[in-house]
């Protein structure tokens, strides 16, 4: 059984926070400060205030789904779980969106109170709403002291066997990589900002496309929107890495004129998606956290917030409050770019010569005697022969000119592997940057480099949550309709391609 989980919870809630129109908490920020209302109580985490003033909810309104799930977090943050575990079974037998949730923590809360039987059932409760994962609960340290008991392991042994939301997905690799699948699919958002402290105000919104690319080994994001002063573009795109039991994210949300990349990682805990630039320590400034909670087959909830502390104190700035659209919504516009107007300069459009779609060769160095295809690393560049292999490639831009993804698949049949590239130009930089990935690695390869007229050099570099993989990556410009491109290591060819645009 967890033994700190009240003074954790307390300093850096985890539990689920009910997906709740925003609206009324920026109303509710802008009120009567010396008699805060308990949604801004809630907010600024005033635990002892906040259950009571949801205790006094309660009584006036006993069929508030909201009211008792907030009261049930608040006693569960102050440690109070003998008192929770009835607000969150109430809450859980409420019409409102928080049902599954609710049963999420009933089950929590059940497994601190060494309830192992409770938290199997409200287990099964959470998963039939479709609340949970396998993945989720094993990497969840409230249920370590009932794991082992019998009831709870026919529960969560089921819940593995349950399929959650995957009509959406393709077929993909084995691996914890579920827990974003309720993000899949098209979205629209309604957005809340704040200045400090001040209250919440309409922040524009978004539409928003997830989708699987790689096979399912990574999920992708394209937004499209407004936001107070012009429109608003973004991309994500993320993978998991099962060694750290952690997703990676690579971020591209430019403005005007000035695209720039940021990469960072995190994990999934009591139902909440944390992800964060950088690592937290006791001397870290400056850092963003971005979370993922509330997630429904209809709807979630989005917030970021900063630390100047190392994470001890975090400030949410930024809301989304996400719901899927409806099949007959009109059509999203997140797609490749139909103008250049986000950043129209020319050196923006130094490789538009890769736009369309290629078609050719690959010749990949083999070193004599081995029974597969060198690698970056690790390899005698000595003795060797060429393989051939059929490529194709789709280069498009996207958000208005901001960016240039490039799709490639090397091979055929179960030789087959497929790579997923962005890269833009980075004014604080003066320079672009690229990053890969491939479907058979969590990692990132990054890349900076410079274009002339003959096209453009990539040097391998360094950076958050990537690697710098190693020599050089050439991307020339088509000549005589063949568009060529190599990589090298210590001047040594490791692959060559030849391309021809497609018909």
């Amino acid at each position: 059984m967890t033994t700190d989980c009240s003074s954790r919870i307390a300093r850096t809630p985890f539990l689920r926070i009910a997906l709740v129109s925003l609206a009324f908490v920026a109303a509710a920020s802008a009120g009567d400060e010396e008699t805060p209302s308990p949604d801004a109580l809630f907010k600024s985490q005033r635990w002892e205030a906040a259950a009571a003033a949801y205790d006094d909810e309660t009584r006036a309104r006993p069929d508030d789904q909201t009211a008792w799930f907030r009261l049930g977090y608040a006693l569960h943050a102050l440690g109070r779980y003998a008192d929770a575990v009835g607000a969150h079974e109430r809450a859980a037998t409420l019409v409102g969106p928080a049902v599954g949730t609710a049963a999420y923590n009933a089950a929590c809360a059940h497994a601190l109170l060494d309830h192992p039987d409770r938290a199997a059932e409200w287990l099964g409760t959470s998963a039939a709403a479709g609340s949970t994962s396998a993945t989720m609960v094993d990497t969840d340290a409230d249920f370590d002291g009932v794991r082992d008991h019998p009831a709870f392991v026919a529960a969560r042994n089921a819940l593995a066997e349950q399929t959650i939301y995957r009509s959406l997905r393709s077929p993909a690799p084995p691996g914890d990589r579920d827990q974003f699948d309720f993000w899949l699919g098209d979205w629209d958002t309604q957005n809340f900002a704040r200045n400090g402290a001040g209250p919440w105000t309409p922040a524009g919104g978004l539409e928003c496309r997830i989708f699987e690319v790689l096979g399912g080994h990574a999920l992708v994001e394209w937004s499209r929107g407004t936001r107070p002063g012009g429109p608003s573009h973004g991309f994500s795109i993320r993978t998991f890495d099962t060694a750290k039991q952690e997703w990676i994210v690579l971020l591209l949300w430019p403005s005007q004129d000035n695209p720039q990349f940021s990469v960072l990682t995190g994990r999934f805990r009591h139902g909440r998606g944390e992800i964060v630039s950088g690592l937290l320590n006791a001397a870290a400034t400056g850092q963003t956290r971005f979370t993922f909670s509330d997630a429904s087959p209809t709807g979630y909830l989005w917030d970021s917030a900063t630390t100047s502390d190392g994470g001890n104190t975090w400030r949410s700035t930024l809301l989304f409050e996400g719901t899927r659209r409806a099949a007959d919504a009109p059509p999203l516009t997140t797609g490749p770019s139909t103008s250049n107007a986000h950043c129209s300069g020319e050196v923006f459009r130094q490789l538009d010569f890769r736009l369309g779609r290629w078609t050719g060769t690959q010749r990949t160095r083999r070193e004599s005697g081995a029974t597969g295809v060198t690698g970056v690393t690790g390899a005698s560049l000595s003795d060797h022969t060429w393989v051939e292999s059929p490529v194709t490639m789709h280069a498009a831009s996207y958000m208005d000119g901001s960016a240039l993804v490039e799709e490639w698949v090397v091979g055929a049949g179960d030789k087959r592997r497929a790579s997923y590239v962005i890269q833009a130009f980075e004014p604080g930089r003066g320079a672009w940057v690229r990053y890969e990935l491939d479907d058979d690695s969590p990692h990132f390869r990054r890349f900076t480099g410079a274009a002339d007229a003959d096209g453009i050099t990539y040097f391998g570099t360094p950076g958050p949550g990537s690697s710098g993989a190693p020599g050089t990556l050439v991307l020339g410009r088509a000549r005589d309709g063949v568009m060529t491109s190599h990589r090298e290591v210590d001047g040594r060819r490791l692959w060559e391609r030849e391309l021809r645009a497609a018909p």
